[in-house]
């Protein structure tokens, strides 16, 4: 077996080396968490015009994939309340809490008759009030990625 294929049958998975996961989250990734199909490609859209690799999901897959992409930045479309978005929320702060950069950066899209119940402000980087365009929200995203290259 030569160096390239190393590890490749490893804990890490096929196709992926074990280093990926002792480096962090993957500084391109972005997780999209949504119920809206429409606003899953809107945001997937707005995130690839900067260069950046979303992976848009509905709410009920979004703790797995959280776990499984190791994303810098969490985009929620919510509100982020109730039992659907408990353990997602509970996860996302535990990761954050255990991250030296406070990643991955998280960023609430609400409605403006949601604005009261925004969950607590330090899990959240920034909130967006819809309804969401690019114009909205790539200059959100853009400042939140050049604080954690900067970092």
């Amino acid at each position: 077996m030569n160096n390239r294929n190393a590890g490749r049958g490893s804990a890490g998975g096929f196709g992926r080396s074990p280093s990926n996961d002792d480096h962090g989250p993957d500084t391109n990734r972005v997780l999209i968490v949504s119920d809206s199909p429409i606003n899953r490609i809107v945001i997937a859209r707005t995130l690839e015009r900067i260069y950046l690799k979303p992976q848009a999901v509905a709410s009920s897959a979004a703790l797995k994939t959280l776990n499984d992409s190791r994303p810098m930045m969490v985009i929620i479309d919510g509100p982020a309340q109730g039992v659907a978005f408990d353990p997602l929320l509970a996860e996302l702060a535990k990761k954050r809490g255990s991250s030296q950069r406070n990643l991955p950066r998280t960023v609430l899209i609400n409605g403006p008759a949601q604005q009261s119940d925004v969950p607590p402000a330090e899990l959240f980087d920034a909130v967006a009030i819809k309804p969401i365009t690019p114009d909205v929200l790539q200059p959100i995203v853009e400042r939140l990625v050049k604080d954690i290259r900067s970092a």
